[in-house]
């Protein structure tokens, strides 16, 4: 499964950014939300720049952002929507 084709297939326009320091958020059951941060109204991604010290961290961490923004949600790992377009995105083995 090719996550670039699936999650950038849609209208989903983001910017992403490295960032020493991320702003708190109400990311409350997100898994990564200490890892990145999404700035709506720019349609900036912001990832914490430490992710970059391993290549898989760093790619599911944006894969799993953009599964929240791409359904708009942010916050919640558990909503069936997130969760249907993460697993698109996933290698599957």
């Amino acid at each position: 499964c090719d996550w670039s084709s699936d999650v950038c297939s849609s209208d989903l326009e983001v910017t992403l950014l490295l960032a020493s320091n991320l702003p708190s958020n109400n990311y409350e059951r997100n898994a990564f939300r200490n890892s990145f941060f999404y700035e709506h109204a720019r349609k900036v991604l912001f990832v914490r720049q430490e992710r970059m010290e391993s290549v898989g961290d760093f790619l599911v961490v944006i894969m799993h952002a953009l599964s929240h923004i791409k359904i708009d949600d942010l916050v919640d790992d558990q909503n069936p929507l997130f969760l249907r377009e993460f697993y698109k995105v996933c290698p599957s083995r």
